[in-house]
C-alpha cells in the first residue's frame, strides 16, 4: 500500500537573510502576507514571484507583527 501525498505534505521553508531566520511558509504564513497586502492595497502576487526588496520589505513586516 502506499501513500498518497498531501499538499500538507510539503513544506516550503523561506529565509529571511535580514534577520537570520527561517519561516515556514503555510496556512498561518498565508493569512498574514496577505493580510500585509490588504494594508497596503496592494493586489495579490505570490510571494515568489516579488522581487528581492519586495520580499524583505515584507518579512520586515511580518517581524513587527507577530501572531
Amino acid at each position: 500500500m502506499v501513500a498518497a501525498r498531501t499538499p500538507q505534505d510539503v513544506q516550503v521553508r523561506v529565509y529571511d537573510r535580514d534577520h537570520k531566520d527561517y519561516h515556514d511558509w503555510d496556512e498561518r504564513e498565508d493569512r498574514a502576507y496577505r493580510h500585509y497586502l490588504e494594508e497596503r492595497h496592494e493586489q495579490y502576487r505570490k510571494y515568489d514571484k516579488l522581487k528581492e526588496k519586495q520580499q524583505r520589505d515584507y518579512w520586515n513586516w511580518r517581524h513587527s507583527h507577530p501572531d
